[in-house]
């Protein structure tokens, strides 16, 4: 995940949207795997419980190489696996 380096911190994309949430009770728009735990420690609520997004697409975006490195091609795969057969453009 893409971050900014802060001195000694690591703040991702993603949980710079779930941090002013947590602070200040603000309303934020959080994958499950953001909001899972807070939510287990009361410290968010979910608040539209039959509210649902979307589906959106992941892409995985390389280099055409006629040689694929085994280690990204089992990242793809298992990417494939887990989340579902890609689509055809």
């Amino acid at each position: 995940m893409r971050g900014v380096s802060l001195p000694n911190r690591q703040a991702g994309i993603a949980q710079n949207a779930r941090n002013p949430a947590l602070a200040s009770g603000a309303i934020g728009l959080l994958g499950d795997f953001l909001a899972a735990g807070p939510m287990s420690e009361g410290r968010l609520v979910r608040i539209l419980p039959d509210y649902e997004t979307l589906a959106q697409p992941i892409f995985a975006v390389f280099v055409h190489r006629t040689y694929m490195p085994a280690k990204i091609r089992a990242l793809i795969d298992h990417l494939t696996e887990v989340l579902g057969t890609p689509t055809p453009a």
